[in-house]
């Protein structure tokens, strides 16, 4: 997983069944960011051939944005000092 920023900070974790990625996004400066996320899912330890399905991220107030989820990668914007969560459904590839 990239960000393209060193100013934002990251954690990942994977759902116990695998189907589900989580980030959290962390800005560590004093005025908004935008941080590009980008997953390579061949770097998971997945069973089975796997694409993205649904995306969304939830800002620091609370609320829920979807995404595109046929894009490489997604634009998280961050208020000051601010954080998202970012949530990548994952699926079996066709």
């Amino acid at each position: 997983m990239t960000t393209r920023s060193a100013s934002i900070d990251y954690l990942t974790a994977e759902a116990t069944r695998g189907r589900r990625l989580f980030v959290v996004l962390l800005n560590n400066q004093a005025h908004p960011a935008t941080s590009d996320v980008s997953v390579d899912l061949s770097k998971l330890s997945l069973d089975e051939p796997t694409v993205v399905g649904k995306v969304s991220y939830r800002d620091a107030r609370g609320r829920t944005h979807a995404l595109f989820q046929d894009m490489a990668s997604w634009s998280i914007p961050l208020d000051p000092f601010g954080f998202a969560l970012l949530q990548i459904e994952l699926t079996r590839a066709p």
